[in-house]
């Protein structure tokens, strides 16, 4: 907390390049979480991941990022 998105971009540029450096392949997702999230039916979107077979542990993320959420207007 208290992070701001360049800080948070850095980390994740620092933690890729430390395993690309070794040999490791890295897979990187980023989700955009705006607004218009807030006006989608989570369990509708759940059910359409899970036609497309979504794995089971990316839903489970997923779900507990819906559900455990909230917010702060500074």
């Amino acid at each position: 907390m208290g992070c701001g998105c360049s800080h948070t971009i850095y980390m994740v540029r620092k933690f890729v390049d430390r395993y690309v450096t070794v040999g490791h392949i890295v897979n990187l997702c980023a989700i955009d979480l705006s607004e218009a999230f807030d006006k989608v039916i989570h369990h509708a979107l759940c059910i359409k991941l899970m036609n497309k077979h979504i794995p089971v542990l990316l839903l489970e993320v997923l779900e507990n990022l819906f559900h455990c959420r909230y917010s702060c207007v500074k």
